[in-house]
């Protein structure tokens, strides 16, 4: 290399070197992204995008599952509102791939609102915050109510049902 080549490298380094130094972390992050920001940004990217495409998938799987919920009572599904419809799309999809469980119960949901029950705008974010084991937790203590209520209506009525369930 000759002199002037030299002296463009030496420059060069010089004025990155005190532009990193005087910058800051600012200053020296765009020294890294130059040197190595573009397999990072394409790595980060590309797991992004698996990300998103796991998402998708599950979101898929789920609104085939309230469909079939649907079509299994012979209901035509009807609009059901933004407010609850995005951010249930959007919570239903970050469950496991493997989770049947949780995603029948987004299924259900959807499928509720899709059938015209009040579906509150905050029940999608109710859901999320539930685990697995939560959501079992709560359906078993459903149904047994369920099934002490059905045994109580068919022997007594009004008060002494609920004096009875409660003790």
């Amino acid at each position: 290399m000759d002199d002037s080549g030299a002296e463009l490298v030496k420059a060069a380094t010089e004025g990155v070197t005190k532009g990193a130094v005087s910058g800051g972390p600012r200053a020296r992050g765009a020294v890294s992204d130059t040197l190595a920001g573009a397999p990072i940004r394409e790595s980060s990217g590309w797991i992004t995008d698996l990300v998103r495409f796991q998402r998708w998938k599950t979101e898929v799987r789920i609104l085939k599952k309230a469909e079939e919920f649907l079509a299994a009572e012979g209901i035509d599904p009807q609009r059901v509102p933004l407010k609850t419809l995005v951010p249930l799309l959007q919570l239903s999809s970050l469950e496991e791939e493997g989770d049947e469980f949780m995603q029948d119960r987004w299924a259900a949901l959807l499928a509720n609102a899709a059938a015209g029950r009040s579906v509150p705008p905050s029940f999608p974010q109710i859901r999320a915050e539930l685990s697995s084991a939560d959501a079992v937790m709560l359906e078993l203590v459903y149904d047994e109510f369920e099934s002490i209520y059905q045994g109580l209506s068919s022997r007594e009525s009004g008060g002494e049902k609920l004096r009875d369930a409660i003790a």
